[in-house]
């Protein structure tokens, strides 16, 4: 009791104060009205009981233990358990609400009917405790806060009891209700400010989205030691001759070398022998390894590049992007002082319209994909690495990481499904905009093959979305998704068809869409 004397202390304030203004109540008002706040005060409670109770005793210790040892990943994982809770408590309320009319009239009798009105404004207060239990009880308690907790439920008891006096005096059994209420918010909103003050920051709405709760948390563990000072840089190649003068231009005026390059090239042997020796000619100083795979298959040219690197960083490119001067320092700097991020940096397109927006994903929830590597808001956690650059350090723990060469078409969800293979290994998803890379993808690009079969390009990413699903055990998406899948599939054979079609020509290419994606979940399998 002594060395957990604010816990105590605590939680006898707390149960003294939640009976105590019943007994202010008895005092001003009649027995019956006594009992009619009671009861609904007690009906309320069930709500609490039957749903914050089990949460606390399974949920709680766990976060709790996380965030005793591990402090920042243990507050992610508080902040991801709030939307469950609070759905919880919605749908116990919300049968509360349509019963408990029910249970008074027919349980209690009709001399308790006022007590209906007392439960349902009641019925606040279930999401108003929990928010100040979640803060208070399971994020400061477990950070050592447990007098700053004794303090919040000190001085929201004597503001309680004041508060009662007052209002029951004034108002009656109104009065307690609305004392009740205003004490919670009080209590909520002085664990909001030791929030601020302490700077204790695990509130993140953006993270309560479903495509992020599916994600997993990055948990740090211990790297062994690599060679920090060695740098592959990673470009994968395929009969794009054309844009290296530009890279290469732009390499050279990097103000340090990589260990090596290694690059990847998937074209025909004739410009597989003039790629090495436009390279070995502009950059003649520079350790190059070139592998050139038969087969072409960007996933296959990416993994084998980075499984070829030494232990290190490794950054892999595009062929078509131009780099700033400091790109290969800012990775190696970046990623020796966090060892545990994935970098990916900024990407502008010069034919297309510099974008503000202050999201940073590569992906929608619903998957689909969209540009917005135009940021300037740093961001972490995210769902995926930009495609065309991003870098890690390789060593024994991601060995194992592999991109996924069944993924057909398009190529869609490759970066994805590296991304959540990254960040169960530990690893953490970092977007910094300070380093500015210059993209010029190929001309019209996938708006020319969805203008070419956009039944065909769709297709494959629909397939991919499926494989991606099945591959890390995403049911739960894989058919939150189909809703979306289906009206996508109908939008594309109505809008993207060059062609007139008949009826029943559109029902079947639109079940060939949906096909694919429910083919693409099998595939795994």
């Amino acid at each position: 009791l002594h060395s957990e004397r604010w816990v105590f202390l605590s939680g006898l304030i707390n149960n003294t104060n939640q009976t105590f203004n019943v007994l202010i109540l008895g005092y001003f008002v009649a027995f019956e009205s006594v009992g009619h706040f009671t009861l609904g005060w007690r009906l309320m409670n069930v709500t609490q009981v039957l749903v914050m109770f089990p949460i606390m005793q399974s949920l709680f210790p766990v976060i709790g233990e996380k965030i005793k040892a591990k402090g920042d990943v243990g507050l992610r994982y508080l902040n991801r358990s709030i939307p469950l809770v609070f759905a919880a408590i919605m749908v116990s309320v919300t049968v509360m609400y349509g019963v408990g009319p029910w249970i008074i009239s027919h349980l209690f009798g009709q001399e308790y009917l006022p007590a209906i009105q007392v439960l349902h404004v009641l019925l606040l207060v279930p999401f108003i405790t929990a928010a100040s239990h979640l803060i208070g009880n399971v994020a400061l308690l477990n950070l050592n806060k447990d007098r700053k907790v004794f303090i919040v439920i000190g001085v929201t008891a004597l503001f309680s009891i004041t508060l009662n006096i007052g209002l029951i005096q004034w108002q009656g059994v109104k009065g307690a209700i609305a004392a009740l209420i205003l004490s919670e918010l009080f209590a909520l909103t002085f664990y909001l400010l030791i929030l601020k003050k302490e700077k204790i920051q695990f509130l993140s709405p953006t993270q309560w989205l479903p495509k992020k709760m599916i994600i997993p948390l990055p948990e740090t563990f211990d790297l062994p030691e690599v060679m920090r000072d060695h740098l592959t840089l990673v470009i994968p190649t395929y009969n794009r001759l054309d844009v290296w003068d530009d890279l290469l231009c732009t390499l050279q005026g990097q103000t340090i070398a990589p260990s090596k390059v290694i690059v990847v090239d998937q074209s025909v042997k004739a410009l597989f022998q003039n790629l090495q020796d436009k390279c070995l000619q502009a950059l003649p100083n520079w350790h190059w390894e070139f592998i050139h795979l038969e087969t072409p298959n960007r996933c296959k040219a990416k993994d084998f590049g980075i499984h070829q690197a030494e232990d290190g960083v490794v950054i892999v490119i595009d062929d078509d992007l131009w780099l700033p001067k400091d790109f290969l320092a800012y990775y190696k700097n970046h990623l020796t002082l966090h060892p545990h991020h994935v970098l990916t940096t900024r990407i502008i397109e010069v034919d297309r319209p510099l974008l503000k927006t202050r999201k940073v994903q590569r992906y929608t929830w619903f998957g689909h994909f969209y540009n917005n590597n135009y940021s300037l808001q740093d961001a972490q956690d995210l769902i995926s690495v930009t495609g065309a650059c991003f870098g890690f350090y390789v060593d024994s723990t991601v060995r194992h990481i592999a991109f996924e060469p069944r993924f057909i078409g398009t190529g869609i969800m490759e970066e994805p499904d590296l991304a959540i293979q990254l960040l169960r290994a530990g690893r953490e998803i970092v977007y910094k905009a300070d380093a500015t890379v210059v993209h010029f993808p190929q001309k019209d690009g996938n708006d020319e093959a969805k203008r070419q079969n956009a039944v065909q390009w769709y297709g494959d990413s629909f397939f991919n979305f499926g494989f991606y699903h099945a591959k890390h055990g995403l049911k739960v998406l894989h058919w939150l998704r189909l809703p979306y899948i289906s009206f996508l599939s109908i939008h594309v054979v109505f809008n993207r068809f060059k062609k007139r079609t008949t009826g029943s020509e559109a029902i079947q290419e639109i079940r060939r869409l949906i096909h694919q994606y429910f083919k693409g979940y099998a595939a795994f399998h």
